[in-house]
């Protein structure tokens, strides 16, 4: 019984990392960049990022839940008709596993049982191991750990190669230097999931800034599922604290493109509905946030037709904002 509790505190913890992985890696920019700049360059020459599909097959056994989970893109050689499977799985603990040749092994062949049981031709398996561990991980042949072994039986020793992507051996202004902006927050955003102080002091940022005037669907569904993920690591933020930090910016077209990017959060919330209600509170209290912004910008000095440009309004709607915090500050007076 501890056990399937442990197991099942362990899928709790996970699940948030897992969607936010799957979200990431599920974008064929992402993968194409990061197949780009941080893959070795002489197998990455070798492929035509152009021809990536996403693989809706997942190669993850049940006694591999617990350690990883997975995305797979198919993608043709370059000049050629063969295809790889490029498989990028995440690993969940956030300790440097003993052997991970051996994990990655049983997943390689699990992957090539289930080609074999749906009758498709075997196609090789890349696998890509994302770690976010705060651990340095020095990644070492599979040979090594049998020490001295006579040359005429190293033939038997299977490789198990993986290639090892490990955040911590990428510093914030590395991170910060990449060229695709979605791979960029997303490894910022998994390399400090367990640091609450430091998502919560930069959530807007992390969350719009390079990304304010990008109004595609692309864009829209990536901030939407960032929203949440950097919500739940950070233990939970309120719109209030958020437009403090959209205040806090000098530009102001910058600013003001932050507020017009969550008004377009705000109306596509209301066209196509909101998961389980996590994302409507953050949302509702960015606008509760951003109406109490306006107000105290008024008590402050700021005249109407100033807040009307600061936040893309018009002048009668900003005098309908004062009026209606207003009522509400007279209102929690008297009680």
């Amino acid at each position: 019984m501890a056990d399937n509790k442990n197991m099942e505190e362990q899928n709790t913890l996970n699940n948030p990392n897992d969607k936010f992985f799957k979200k990431l890696f599920g974008l064929v920019i992402v993968v194409q960049d990061y197949m780009t700049n941080l893959f070795p360059k002489h197998l990455a020459a070798k492929l035509d990022l152009n021809s990536l599909e996403l693989d809706n097959t997942t190669y993850i056994t049940a006694d591999l839940e617990e350690y990883h989970s997975d995305i797979v893109w198919r993608c043709r050689l370059l000049g050629k008709k063969q295809y790889v499977n490029i498989c990028f799985i995440f690993e969940h603990k956030s300790y440097v596993p003993d052997y991970p040749h051996i994990q990655i092994g049983d997943y390689k062949q699990g992957a090539y049982n289930k080609q074999l049981a749906s009758g498709q031709p075997l196609t090789v398996v890349v696998p890509i191991l994302i770690y976010h561990g705060k651990r340095k991980w020095n990644k070492k042949p599979f040979a090594r750990y049998f020490g001295e072994i006579d040359e005429a039986f190293q033939q038997f020793i299977d490789p198990y190669e993986f290639y090892l992507t490990n955040l911590a051996d990428y510093s914030d202004s590395m991170i910060a230097a990449f060229s695709n902006i979605f791979l960029m927050k997303g490894f910022l955003a998994l390399k400090h999931y367990t640091e609450k102080m430091y998502i919560k002091n930069r959530f807007a940022e992390l969350l719009l800034s390079g990304l304010e005037n990008n109004k595609s669907k692309e864009a829209i569904d990536f901030i939407r599922a960032l929203y949440v993920y950097l919500s739940h690591i950070s233990g939970g933020i309120t719109g209030k604290e958020i437009t403090s930090q959209i205040e806090q910016i000098n530009d102001h077209l910058k600013k003001k493109a932050m507020y017009n990017f969550i008004d377009d959060l705000l109306e596509q919330g209301e066209k196509i509905g909101i998961e389980k209600g996590i994302e409507k509170g953050i949302v509702e209290g960015i606008e509760k946030g951003k109406k109490i912004a306006i107000f105290e910008a008024h008590l402050r000095g700021g005249n109407v037709e100033l807040l009307s440009n600061l936040f893309a309004l018009t002048p009668t709607a900003i005098l309908h904002i004062i009026e209606e915090v207003k009522l509400q500050v007279q209102s929690k007076s008297k009680k």
